[in-house]
C-alpha cells in the first residue's frame, strides 16, 4: 500500500515526494540520508528536515479537521491544481516557516 501510494502521489505531483502522511498520525518518510544528501551542509540539512516535519505535521492537522474528506479532496486538488498550487499543499508549505 505504501509503495503504491508513493508511486501515485509522485506521478500526480510530477516530482519525487520526500514524505507523505498516511492514515491519521503516521508519517512515512523517505530515508533521512536520501533527504540529507540533497543539502550542502549539516545546518541546511537540519533546517530542511525541520521544514519537512512542519509541512507533514500540517497535513496531519488537515486530516484531523476533515477525517473523511481529506484524501479524496487532496487527490482532487492535485489533479485540478497540480502539486504546487493544491490548497492543502499551499497551507502545508506556509507552515514550513512557522
Amino acid at each position: 500500500m505504501k509503495r503504491a501510494l508513493s508511486w501515485l502521489l509522485t506521478k500526480l505531483a510530477g516530482t519525487q515526494i520526500d514524505a507523505f502522511t498516511v492514515f491519521g498520525r503516521t508519517v512515512w518518510l523517505t530515508p533521512a540520508h536520501k533527504i540529507i544528501e540533497r543539502f550542502d551542509n549539516a545546518e541546511d540539512a537540519l533546517r530542511g528536515l525541520r521544514q519537512l516535519t512542519r509541512h507533514e505535521a500540517k497535513h496531519v492537522e488537515q486530516q484531523k479537521r476533515e477525517p473523511i474528506l481529506f484524501y479524496p479532496k487532496y487527490l482532487w486538488q492535485l489533479i485540478r491544481h497540480g502539486y504546487q498550487n493544491a490548497p492543502y499543499e499551499r497551507e502545508a508549505t506556509e507552515a514550513e516557516g512557522e
